[in-house]
């Protein structure tokens, strides 16, 4: 499995919730979308334009989640 995805993939599964700091929840969203950006790359062509393309939804909602975040610690 793409070790990328087991933290995305671990939100899945049901169990008691784990207390997580709103800092490092943040910290978590920034580092999954620097990797993804560099495994994305900058020069996506053809066929991997349209995982380019999903690749900003993500990117998108992740940077609401972060700001939603950071919103409602302060």
């Amino acid at each position: 499995m793409d070790p990328l995805l087991q933290p995305l993939l671990r939100l899945t599964t049901t169990g008691a919730p784990k207390e997580v700091s709103t800092d490092d929840a943040k910290d978590q969203i920034e580092t999954f979308m620097t990797e993804f950006k560099m495994r994305c790359g900058a020069d996506a062509a053809g066929d991997a334009q349209d995982v380019s393309n999903a690749g900003g939804v993500l990117m998108s909602q992740l940077i609401n989640l972060r700001n939603g975040l950071a919103s409602e610690e302060a």
